[in-house]
């Protein structure tokens, strides 16, 4: 399954939970999103931002990671999964791009960043 089928059930499965419609649902956001702005996410039209991700995470207490279907659970257990603060939405649109790429491609940029930080020390 592709990340936009992915990150649209999850949408679908964390409003209809919480028994909203989308307007509902948008209206609960920290950010302005519209009905249609989640109609087309439910639907797999668009890839939301990582602004859209963090307003969703925040607003109804679930991972990121959880949205975009990287691990099964909605909130992250203390013990296994540390909860990080303050994520830029840079930080955020970085991750999302890293984790679209190959695993062969993610070693390798693991690698230089990993040198890099060897030579910088």
């Amino acid at each position: 399954m592709d990340i936009k089928r992915i990150i649209a059930n999850n949408i679908y499965i964390l409003r209809t939970k919480h028994d909203l419609t989308q307007q509902e649902f948008a209206d609960k956001l920290s950010v302005k999103f519209t009905r249609g702005h989640i109609s087309r996410i439910e639907l797999a039209n668009h890839i939301p931002s990582a602004e859209f991700i963090k307003a969703v995470s925040d607003a109804f207490n679930v991972s990121a990671d959880w949205i975009m279907g990287t691990t099964g659970k909605e909130i992250p257990e203390s013990s296994d999964t540390p909860i990080v603060t303050n994520v830029t939405t840079r930080e955020v649109d970085l991750l999302l791009s890293f984790r679209a790429l190959s695993n062969e491609v993610q070693h390798r940029i693991l690698d230089l960043i990993q040198s890099i930080l060897k030579s910088t020390s």
